[in-house]
């Protein structure tokens, strides 16, 4: 059932409940008697729009078609599971002076990756996994590391951090690793060729935001890396911990033995 009147784009509705996309970009769901009892989050993007894709999954996609939200799709052999998990595309073609491309996958369906241009010219880019594999026909799969499980990452993931640590958080680090990436993200960031990179800076008690530099390889590492005030000292952090840092500092760093490394670590 299709319906506009200002307030209600797309109405789909079964026994007297509904689901609705709204103009003010969010998808709602309504019981019978029109109370809303379930929505997506994504109000406040005017011109959204909800996708069903080839994959099965349902996409509600900004009007620069950038995924806001997404129910899932039902995963592949090679499709990453886990936050964190690193997924990677024509890891067997040179593209510029480098193999291949990676992003960081959010656990949600989506990709964080670093891209040379966005239409809102920032170098970190949200896509959903489908989108990620979209672009060619040489996608190659997920390398999802052993990253020891057990223990937490402490630290401020907003732009703007205060002196008493209420917006600190203690994140389990996979999770962490994802929300250092969206943080780089709503900092914004450049895109560079170099293997060298340099993270972006929040403001923490008075010094101001700094954009990012990275390259899609690069991106990853630093989000691995980044978050490393471990609360658990145990052998398998300082291994992890020891294993990201060499991976850091290896100048001849490229996508393809980032995912190789990350691949083979056990």
């Amino acid at each position: 059932m299709y319906r506009n009147d200002g307030t209600v784009r797309y109405r789909f509705a079964k026994g007297g409940w509904f689901a609705a996309m709204q103009t003010d970009g969010n998808f709602v769901e309504y019981n019978g008697i029109m109370s809303p009892i379930w929505n997506s989050g994504t109000w406040g993007h005017p011109g959204s729009f909800l996708a069903v894709q080839d994959d099965g999954n349902l996409v509600v996609y900004s009007p620069g078609g950038t995924p806001l939200w997404n129910i899932g799709a039902e995963p592949g052999p090679k499709d990453p599971r886990l936050q964190a998990d690193v997924v990677g595309r024509d890891l067997d073609v040179a593209v510029g002076d480098f193999l291949g491309h990676i992003g960081l996958f959010d656990g949600g369906g989506n990709v964080i990756e670093a891209v040379t241009n966005d239409e809102d010219q920032n170098g970190i880019r949200i896509v959903t996994l489908n989108q990620f594999k979209s672009t060619t026909h040489n996608f190659w799969g997920t390398a999802s590391a052993n990253i020891p499980s057990g223990f937490t990452e402490i630290g401020c993931y907003q732009i703007f951090c205060s002196y008493d640590g209420r917006d600190f958080e203690q994140l389990q680090m996979r999770t962490a690793m994802v929300r250092f990436a969206l943080l780089e993200r709503q900092l914004g960031s450049t895109y560079t060729l170099s293997p060298s990179w340099y993270s972006g800076t929040w403001d923490v008690f008075r010094s101001l935001p700094v954009r990012g530099s990275f390259r899609c390889d690069s991106f990853v590492v630093a989000t691995m890396s980044m978050p490393g005030r471990y609360a658990s000292r145990t052998t398998s952090a300082i291994n992890w911990e020891n294993f990201i840092r060499t991976l850091a500092n290896s100048y001849i760093r490229t996508p393809n033995t980032v995912f190789a490394s990350l691949t083979a670590y056990r």
